[in-house]
């Protein structure tokens, strides 16, 4: 029998393929030697740059114990340094990373602008994703994750921020590009 835990790394494996592709899309063409996921939750997306050798050194940081644990305890085929820490907390703010990933983080700080003014200040390339509630594909990923693990979103160990809410990249004033 399979467990809920493994229903949901599953379903997170599906999703992390899509992000992973999203990724490479965004950085083509880009040399990447360090690639650092802030955030990095069970650690499907990492795992899954990991396998495509998006990168050579790897590394995540994730607050949640409990999400750090399911993230430690994955097979990534390659060294990759985790810690169950912020980004502030973990010491990889300390450096430069090549590429940043923060996937579906934003919604869960308190302080969405200041982690990217953050994460900006030192790093060549950032990837951010954040969710798009209410879209049609989001309702029938949730009815796909309900039909596969019981439940139609994750289990969120860190909660998720009532401050949240989207911007534009006028409001946050970084001068970035939105692609």
């Amino acid at each position: 029998m399979t467990s809920p835990a493994e229903l949901e790394d599953a379903w997170l494996s599906v999703g992390a393929a899509e992000k992973a592709s999203s990724v490479e899309r965004l950085t083509r063409g880009v040399q990447i030697a360090s690639l650092l996921e802030v955030g990095c939750g069970t650690g499907a997306i990492l795992a899954e740059l990991a396998r495509r050798h998006v990168g050579s050194e790897h590394a995540g940081c994730e607050p949640s114990q409990v999400l750090f644990e399911r993230a430690r305890s994955r097979t990534y085929g390659v060294d990759v340094d985790l810690r169950c820490a912020t980004f502030e907390d973990s010491g990889f703010a300390d450096r430069q990373w090549d590429v940043v990933v923060l996937s579906h983080v934003l919604e869960h700080t308190t302080d969405p602008a200041a982690l990217v003014a953050r994460v900006l200040g030192a790093d060549r390339y950032v990837v951010i994703e954040v969710p798009l509630d209410g879209a049609w594909i989001g309702w029938i990923r949730s009815k796909v994750r309900q039909a596969l693990t019981g439940r139609a979103r994750a289990d969120n160990a860190q909660g998720t921020s009532s401050s949240f809410r989207p911007r534009t990249s006028a409001e946050w004033s970084l001068g970035v590009a939105v692609v």
